[in-house]
């Protein structure tokens, strides 16, 4: 698309929004020049893409001055006008959406005007409509705090009236709006260290994740959420944080509602990778949850890549294979352009994968390595690292079925290595995870490998996985250990 913002801002609208665009742009109502409008006409006929060799600058002008010599000057102030008249439109646009922004403006107009009675009556009607909406999150304090703050400190408000305690009502949802937001981005960073580095906590983070919640189920839910990762390996009941979780969904907005679910979601993750299958269908039931309230959306009908391939290796992992099939269907066309191909790919070989795993037919495995060769070696690491793994993992399943050759596991196995070492941005925990991972799947294979190992070998080993730093998906790990041990020729 065009690097002029005029036409990128064209291109944002959706096709029943031209018509609409079109009368905002008609004067006088918003607009005093019929050559805006004009102008509108001749470059919405390559919207959306606003890409056409017949969009140049000469041309367009020709369109509307006719005959007049070309003058860059004058286009240029053109497209800034209706550029500046799109932005309004959006604007308005939002306001047009639903009572909530008109409200708010209209607090805003009125706290600069001259009847006082007029303004406390728009401030009480938007207060009596938030505590009409169920929601008691960040979004609901802080615009009560900062209502209670304008009839505060208005020039007309009369503070020696002891019904006026704006003050103290500012202070009480400033404190809550603060506590929450503390605890929530306290709690993103906690979870971003197991990821990337990153910065240290606010110092005020401790004292406000032990605060008293009196009684705000909303509060209690976020300080309870920094606390599952401020202290790695606490374990709670499933059923408890589900109620509470569920309790807490109907007061929480929907960007508040996603970041519950997905702390869930993430506290649980690390017991299921040690292979606990009540907490990946934990993880399961949060995800459906998600999808079945719309919180899957992201900037304009976008879904997160990240999200859509968690659910959908979640959804395999416990055998709900038509459930992922039906989901990427649906949702699939809703991912960035740029991700759409490698998040399928990788989506599509880990259902494979589990179906191998579930039936014994080396055919999906092999389906699944299918898929995984279609995905880039210099694709986004978030892909690189599950595809490597996933890899490795297919290939010693498909080696313990005589399918698979023993250099060929190896080989994969050092360029597993070399990649983790090559590449400094991965935080130095989820690196050393998947480190130890790779060591012990060559142990592990040396193991299968070896004709004249015993029991006493994959003791051996199992005592070291147990005593060692927990390796990612140590479960698999554990798996395997248990057939090799089944295997004949470890009797």
């Amino acid at each position: 698309m065009s690097s002029y913002k005029l036409y990128r801002l064209i291109g944002l609208l959706g096709s029943d929004e031209i018509p609409v665009v079109s009368r905002f742009l008609e004067p006088p109502a918003h607009n005093s020049d019929k050559e805006c409008s004009r102008f509108f006409r001749e470059l919405v006929k390559f919207h959306p893409s606003m890409e056409h060799p017949k969009l140049t600058n000469e041309r367009l002008f020709k369109r509307l001055y006719g005959p007049l010599p070309y003058d860059d000057q004058k286009l240029r102030r053109l497209r800034m006008k209706l550029k500046v008249l799109l932005e309004r439109y959006l604007a308005v646009a939002e306001i047009d959406l639903g009572p909530d922004l008109s409200q708010k403006a209209l607090v805003q107009s009125l706290a600069r005007r001259s009847d006082y009675g007029l303004f406390c009556e728009a401030v009480k009607d938007r207060m009596e409509a938030l505590d009409n909406q169920p929601y008691r999150g960040k979004a609901y304090h802080f615009e009560m705090a900062h209502l209670w703050k304008e009839l505060h400190y208005h020039p007309e408000t009369n503070f020696f009236n002891p019904d006026n305690d704006y003050l103290q009502q500012h202070i009480r949802h400033l404190e809550t709006y603060f506590a929450l937001a503390t605890l929530q981005s306290g709690a993103e960073g906690l979870l971003l260290q197991r990821i990337v580095s990153s910065s240290e906590e606010s110092r005020l983070m401790e004292p406000i994740a032990n605060l008293s919640a009196n009684g705000q189920p909303v509060v209690q839910l976020f300080q309870l959420m920094y606390h599952l990762f401020s202290q790695p390996g606490l374990s709670i009941s499933l059923h408890d944080l589900s109620g509470q979780l569920h309790r807490c969904l109907p007061l929480l907005a929907p960007d508040e509602q996603r970041f519950a679910l997905k702390m869930g979601i993430h506290y649980a993750t690390p017991f299921s990778n040690s292979g606990s299958r009540e907490h990946s269908r934990f993880m399961f039931g949060l995800y459906k949850t998600s999808v079945e309230r719309g919180l899957l959306d992201f900037a304009h009908s976008l879904v997160s890549p990240d999200l859509f391939t968690n659910i959908v290796i979640t959804a395999a992992l416990v055998g709900e294979f038509d459930w992922a099939t039906a989901f990427m269907q649906d949702h699939g066309p809703l991912l960035p352009e740029k991700d759409r191909h490698d998040a399928r790919c990788l989506c599509e070989a880990s259902i494979r994968y589990q179906q191998g795993i579930a039936t014994g037919d080396t055919s999906f495995l092999k389906d699944a390595l299918r898929q995984l060769a279609l995905i880039s070696v210099r694709s986004n690491e978030k892909y690189n690292l599950r595809m490597r793994s996933l890899q490795l993992r297919i290939h010693f399943d498909l080696f313990l079925h005589k399918e698979e050759g023993y250099d060929n596991v190896l080989e994969l196995a050092r360029y597993f290595e070399n990649h983790l070492h090559n590449h400094p941005h991965y935080s130095d925990e989820k690196r050393e995870a998947y480190l130890r991972f790779v060591n012990h799947v060559k142990a592990l294979f040396k193991l299968a490998s070896n004709p004249d190992a015993d029991g006493s070998g994959l003791d051996l080993y199992l005592k070291e996985l147990s005593s060692s730093p927990r390796p990612i998906l140590q479960h698999w790990l554990l798996e395997k250990a248990g057939e090799l041990r089944q295997s004949p020729h470890l009797h």
